[in-house]
């Protein structure tokens, strides 16, 4: 038997958020970035340090052009997981976006580095 990438992520979200997390992501793939934001916000009052609910809540907010807020969700996931590529690629991404360029640069030095294990 193998294990799909969505049983690994769903691994290290609480047992007590799994369905809010579920229906969150369905959401935020759906394009219903509102919606998300209301049941990632669910997922982290259970879970203060479920550090992908914070980084997909970053991703939506992204979305709807919230971008210092998004960069704050970034941070805050990186801050639980600082070995997170794809948090750092995202933050970099959204920096880019607000024009900070060497800042994005950096994150996304750092997410090529965590990515090739260095």
């Amino acid at each position: 038997m193998t294990i799909g990438l969505n049983q690994v992520i769903l691994a290290k979200v609480p047992v007590e958020a799994g369905p809010w997390y579920t229906q969150a992501n369905e959401h935020m793939n759906n394009g219903n970035y509102d919606q998300a934001l209301q049941l990632y916000d669910k997922v982290i009052v259970t879970s203060p340090t479920c550090a992908m609910a914070l980084h997909n809540k970053g991703n939506c907010l992204d979305h709807l052009g919230k971008f210092e807020a998004a960069i704050q969700c970034y941070d805050e996931a990186i801050e639980i997981d600082p070995y997170d590529a794809e948090s750092w690629f995202n933050k970099g991404i959204t920096l880019k976006k607000l024009g900070k360029t060497e800042d994005a640069a950096y994150c996304a030095d750092k997410a090529i580095d965590l990515a090739v294990g260095r």
